[in-house]
């Protein structure tokens, strides 16, 4: 089954806001709303509340590095400490290629590709994006609720 609705852009970096529309439209996060059906056992007098989560799994590695870090050749990964190990959270689409995955150790993401650069997570900034996101998700409902640590509610 194919899903079909309605794209909205919700990311407009300051770096894209140079660019020529039709490219910045291109390059945006997009996100595919799709009309929902109708909820189960519900009747003509029932009122109904929907919602929908924006899920962000890259909001670490945006948080850091912006729109740039997933366009760059550079293969770029966020890490956190747990213990006296550290685990990779999020990574960029160059990372990607070379089979590093969020989760997996920062010394498996290494022997994967020997040039991989690594930042520490920084949860301010993350939470700064959030709460960024969930400003302009305003302009769609007056409804917004932050579902930390990578999440918006609408």
């Amino acid at each position: 089954m194919v899903a079909t609705g309605k794209t909205l852009d919700l990311f407009e970096w300051e770096a894209d806001r140079e660019q020529r529309p039709r490219e910045r439209a291109q390059r945006a996060t997009r996100l595919t709303l799709i009309p929902p059906g109708p909820p189960p056992n519900a009747s003509k007098d029932t009122a109904r509340e929907l919602w929908l989560a924006v899920h962000v799994p890259q909001l670490p590695l945006l948080a850091v590095h912006g729109a740039a870090a997933d366009r760059s050749d550079t293969p770029w990964t966020v890490a956190v400490q747990e213990g006296n190990r550290q685990r990779v959270i999020a990574c960029n689409a160059a990372a990607a290629v070379a089979g590093v995955q969020p989760g997996m150790s920062l010394k498996a993401a290494y022997a994967l590709q020997a040039h991989l650069q690594t930042v520490a997570r920084d949860e301010a900034a993350e939470r700064r994006l959030l709460e960024s996101l969930a400003e302009r998700a305003h302009r769609f409902t007056p409804r917004v609720c932050i579902e930390a640590p990578d999440a918006l509610l609408l």
